[in-house]
């Protein structure tokens, strides 16, 4: 259903940047240039299919008998990464609806534009195109794209089985799912993955954002995408984007309408070579998914691309790479000319070779375009040591209900303990000077803190009494990614065999003294300096923040909240429950559980990240709501920048 034909996507001499980088640390491109990528396919819904998937509609909705009584609609983004999809962005738009009756090569869509087709047939494109972008083929078999409801409403047809890898036009049924909203209308989600289908049947209710199934190539379509297709309670087309040449409806049917242009680097790579486009076979089923030639480790002198990947890049701006060192200093960067025409999705490449002088370890290269940033890291001589940062959540599985974040900056681990007090309340201590000793351990005095209750803290210190000392405890690491916690409190001494806790795609940190303002990865301890002796610890993994907030409750005790399920929403920020703990204390743990009864839910949490550096973090604890600015907690030359 993609015809990029209006867009530009004809041929072009793809030319790749070939850089060869001598010790003056700069980047001399020898060429440059932009390789548009034909991310949509075409598809025409015949009428006699359209005739049976409406009889079929109709038949349900007879026996089903939903009652048309709420208001319109407000539509949320129907596509969302799953759980591990940690890069920028996942798709472009490649066609809305055709807004011009007349047919063939007659298009304009609702900006009075031409990103939309038609068929010689006389057919006009029915809905939004929402394309997989990159590397389309390879995410929708991992199923990283997930489709959710738009909207409230209740399923009046499925339809599953159907094979999901076509890529030539054809009349072969499509997998896709139809939810009546309360008014009456109804949305089509069409050419999804076989089998990915929601296990709920007709009749069932779905809520705005609720799985609904996977991005395929079913039916007739020749790529991965989302058919967004949408009807008023009368059976007549609905555009849901409002604009001059939208003829059939005045009003956005979108709580927030996306913007028209959503330029965007969705992802940056470190390659092999440029990437390889998907080839179709001739009974018009995938032949091969095509590749990105991801490598992340080079040798001095060895050939490297940086590979960004843009949707919707603009005609005033090229794209800026930006090189830096393992220690974070800036090695070098190179900005593209700007292109004559908006790319619906295009890559752009720079080659080069790294002098034999340069620094072992791990590099960092940023792409950026339209204010829109990516960052992706590669290691230099594979050989070389890069030390590890131990940058984390850690728990001990058997013992689920208790853990520690650690924070390292230099020779320092910043360790917060969230475990039970004797009453078995939650308590938190912690480490706040942990050192790094000489053989390679980390060492410091346990603290308990007490302060001001979290629903009075208002830009003055959370803590203005002196920290009370507990103990000592010593982290010990076997391996990147195993350790003991072992401590002395109050004089009981006992030793934790302790994990990097993975609940999604493992993330992993190194040390850097450069910005962090870029970073889409949050993981880090997190503070509002005008209220020290609170904090938040996130540890994020793909679209998932775990965040673990230490904090005071009534008299001023230390209590602890977790979001253990913070999800990143269409419109960027996380979102999550808050859950208060009770368990076992902490000394009477053994082997076993903490805890073993239901977190109890007392409100919701939203981070909204204005940059890698800076956030606003909006709660509601029982029955109160409050807003804090944060940012990242510095306390040594070199942080952790994680992905």
């Amino acid at each position: 259903m993609f015809s990029i034909r209006p867009w530009g996507f004809a041929a072009l001499a793809a030319c790749a940047f070939a850089v060869t980088v001598h010790a003056a640390d700069t980047i001399s491109p020898l060429e440059s240039g932009v390789v548009p990528v034909p991310v949509g396919p075409q598809d025409e819904i015949g009428p006699a299919e359209r005739s049976r998937i409406w009889r079929e509609i109709d038949a349900s909705r007879a026996k089903l008998a939903i009652p048309k009584a709420g208001p319109r609609p407000s539509f949320q983004w129907p596509l969302r990464a799953a759980r591990g999809y940690s890069d920028p962005g996942f798709e472009t738009i490649a066609n809305f609806v055709d807004e011009d009756p007349a047919f063939p090569d007659k298009v304009k869509d609702f900006n009075c534009g031409v990103r939309t087709y038609d068929q010689a047939s006389g057919y006009n494109h029915r809905g939004t195109d929402i394309s997989l972008w990159p590397d389309s083929w390879n995410v929708m078999a991992a199923r990283q794209v997930e489709i959710v409801a738009a909207a409230p409403g209740t399923i009046v047809l499925k339809s599953d089985g159907n094979f999901d890898r076509n890529c030539k036009l054809s009349d072969l049924p499509w997998n896709a799912i139809y939810v009546q909203h309360d008014d009456g209308s109804i949305a089509w989600y069409g050419h999804m993955k076989s089998e990915s289908l929601t296990a709920k049947g007709l009749g069932d209710r779905v809520v705005t954002g609720e799985f609904l199934g996977n991005v395929g190539s079913s039916g007739n379509s020749t790529g991965p995408h989302l058919h967004f297709e949408v009807y008023d309670a009368a059976r007549v087309l609905i555009d849901p984007f409002a604009g001059p040449c939208n003829t059939r409806n005045a009003e956005s049917w979108w709580a927030v309408q996306p913007a028209y242009l959503r330029p965007q680097v969705n992802r940056i790579v470190t390659a092999s070579a440029p990437p390889v486009f998907s080839t179709c076979g001739a009974d018009g089923r995938l032949q091969d998914a095509g590749t990105l030639n991801v490598k992340s480790a080079f040798a001095p002198g060895e050939k490297m691309y940086f590979v960004a990947l843009l949707r919707d890049a603009p005609t005033t701006q090229g794209v800026e790479f930006v090189v830096r060192r393992p220690d974070g200093s800036e090695w070098g960067r190179y900005t593209t000319a700007p292109i004559d025409q908006v790319y619906v999705a295009s890559y752009w490449y720079v080659s080069f070779t790294l002098e034999p002088t340069a620094p072992a370890g791990t590099w960092l290269v940023e792409a950026s375009n339209s204010g829109s940033r990516a960052q992706t890291s590669f290691a230099l001589n594979a050989a070389a040591t890069v030390p590890t940062n131990y940058t984390d959540l850690w728990w001990n599985a058997a013992e689920s209900g208790w853990g520690m974040n650690l924070v390292q900056q230099d020779d320092l681990l910043f360790v917060t303990w969230f475990t039970y007090d004797a009453d078995r309340a939650g308590q938190w201590l912690l480490m706040s000077d942990a050192r790094r000793q000489a053989n390679g351990s980390f060492t410091g005095t346990i603290y308990r803190a007490t302060g001001t209750p979290l629903a009075q803290i208002n830009g003055q210190p959370a803590v203005t009494t002196p920290l009370a000392p507990l103990g000592t405890g010593t982290l010990t690491f076997t391996s990147a990614s195993q350790g003991t916690f072992a401590y002395t409190v109050n004089g009981v001494s006992q030793q934790k065999a302790i994990t990097r806790q993975v609940f999604s795609t493992p993330t992993t940190c190194m040390a850097t003294a450069a910005s962090r303002s870029h970073a889409t990865n949050y993981q880090d301890l997190w503070w509002n300096p005008s209220e020290s002796g609170w904090g938040v610890n996130f540890a994020q993994q793909g679209d998932i923040l775990f965040a673990t907030w230490f904090t005071y409750g009534a008299g001023g005790r230390g209590q602890w909240l977790v979001a253990s399920n913070a999800s990143r929403q269409p419109t960027g920020e996380f979102r999550g429950r808050l859950y208060r703990t009770t368990g076992t204390p902490f000394n009477l743990i053994n082997g076993t559980p903490a805890v073993t009864s239901a977190a109890t839910d007392i409100g919701e949490i939203a981070l909204t990240f204005t940059d890698g550096e800076h956030a606003r973090m909006d709660y509601t604890v029982d029955g109160v709501s409050q807003s804090k600015s944060i940012t990242r907690q510095v306390f040594a030359a070199t942080q952790p920048l994680c992905r």
